[in-house]
């Protein structure tokens, strides 16, 4: 599923060097397989984030989740989320990053008929978020 070009993530270690990243990446990162173990810092970033360094060094710091909205250079919006990686040991240990195009539904969900906004869609059509019951075993609860 990450080679499949629907996910945007980076991972970065604890010292800010990148780890890894799936093919889309490059939608926002001109990353290259040379750029792994370089400092997230040295990269060119596509978007537009003023928070995006100091939310990394926030979730490394804190161990929370961070997230924002931030345009590319070609107009589309992304959902940033940064998640801390913690180790066995309850140390994070370093981050994955993702960005969820969200261009597409910027402007609410569309029903068939036009109608916009939250409750535009029939009841039956809309999802449930699923919970986290349990971060030790990463089980969903509805």
């Amino acid at each position: 599923m990450l080679l499949s070009g629907a996910v945007r993530a980076m991972f970065l270690d604890a010292e800010l060097k990148l780890r890894g990243f799936t093919p889309a990446m490059q939608d926002l990162l001109p990353l290259v397989t040379s750029d792994i173990d370089r400092k997230i810092t040295d990269l060119v970033l596509k978007f537009k984030d003023k928070d995006f360094f100091a939310d990394i060094e926030y979730v490394l710091r804190c161990s929370e989740i961070r997230e924002a909205v931030v345009p590319n250079q070609q107009g589309r919006t992304f959902l940033r989320k940064t998640y801390p990686y913690v180790s066995q040991t309850g140390a994070v240990a370093g981050m994955a990053i993702t960005f969820a195009d969200t261009s597409l539904t910027a402007n609410g969900p569309k029903s068939h008929c036009g109608a916009t906004g939250p409750g535009s869609l029939p009841r039956r059509k809309r999802f449930r978020r699923p919970l986290m019951a349990d971060h030790s075993t990463h089980r969903w609860e509805y």
